[in-house]
């Protein structure tokens, strides 16, 4: 081998092992990352992702918890928001409206809106 042939082939296999490294570290960093923002990493494709939310906002209008037109008082429930980002929240005087939950929300006392399919733990209080 000559010099110029062995200097390059140590230069690949320099990159190639820091390559592997960088690799190495995305992918063990990537399910959490996923955790704090799964919006990121739900789908690829923003058609099937629009396609996909429609279809859970139009289940989630159908969802027993709640019938059309119904309204309430009070109602407590775990919220997941489009970043992933989950808060306990308590909404008044909601009503519910397809695939929504309009209210005014006691933590941020102001009128918000909120998506079924990002609601669990929905609890009325009398």
């Amino acid at each position: 081998m000559t010099e110029t042939t062995l200097l390059a082939f140590l230069a690949g296999l320099i990159a190639g092992a820091v390559l592997t490294y960088l690799i190495g570290v995305k992918r063990r960093d990537a399910p959490a990352e996923a955790l704090r923002n799964p919006s990121k990493y739900k789908r690829a494709d923003p058609e099937v992702a629009r396609t996909l939310d429609e279809h859970d906002r139009d289940l989630a209008a159908t969802d027993p918890r709640w019938v059309e037109g119904e309204v309430g008082e009070l109602a407590t429930f775990t919220y997941a928001d489009r970043d992933g980002v989950v808060t306990e929240r308590r909404v008044s005087n909601w009503r519910s409206l397809g695939a929504y939950i309009e209210g005014v929300c006691v933590n941020r006392q102001e009128e918000r809106t909120f998506r079924k399919d990002r609601i669990t733990g929905w609890s009325v209080q009398p």
